[in-house]
């Protein structure tokens, strides 16, 4: 589809453009424009306390909260969590099912996966990650099996000869990590 074709067909329908930005395109026609403020939600690393009172202030304005959590499992805890703080929370409805509003003042819980939490002043709704709660996990890093071919450990220079760890089958001197014998 050519340039002009595509910004007539653009103009012919109702069409919506999201931008980051503000940028003028030419021969484009913007009938209307809204700005819709977005921001970061705050972050409450291992303060459980600041999280509720979040939450409360978040009950008292009469926000919109979804929170989102990797497994049903920790949305089902953190729901228990909650409720004993007395703050209303439920949990979201199976795959597959017509998930409920989120009502004003309550808290929603959903597994999934979200980097970072948003939130929309203007529209009374906050989306919060679990990494907004309790940090981000640092995976950890899976050990190599050590080979079973290792060769035989040297203790000082003077057992080394020349060709030592040169032989036909192409071997070469095997470096353990730092700390380890």
């Amino acid at each position: 589809m050519s340039r002009p074709l595509l910004w007539e067909e653009l103009q012919s329908n109702a069409t919506l453009c999201l931008a980051g930005l503000d940028s003028r395109i030419p021969d484009f026609t913007i009938r209307a424009e809204f700005s819709i403020a977005a921001k970061a939600v705050a972050s409450f690393p291992g303060n459980f306390e600041l999280l509720i009172e979040d939450l409360r202030r978040y009950r008292r304005e009469r926000w919109s909260v979804i929170l989102m959590t990797p497994s049903r499992t920790r949305a089902r805890r953190l729901a228990e969590a909650f409720q004993n703080y007395e703050l209303s929370a439920f949990l979201s409805g199976r795959d597959g099912e017509q998930l409920p509003a989120a009502e004003a003042g309550s808290i929603m819980l959903l597994s999934g996966k979200l980097h970072r939490g948003f939130e929309y002043p203007l529209l009374r709704f906050a989306l919060l990650a679990e990494s907004d709660l309790f940090g981000r996990r640092k995976e950890k890093k899976k050990r190599r099996k050590q080979s079973e071919q290792a060769g035989s450990h040297i203790s000082a220079l003077s057992e080394l000869s020349v060709g030592d760890y040169s032989g036909a089958r192409g071997e070469r001197p095997r470096h353990l990590p730092q700390g380890r014998r």
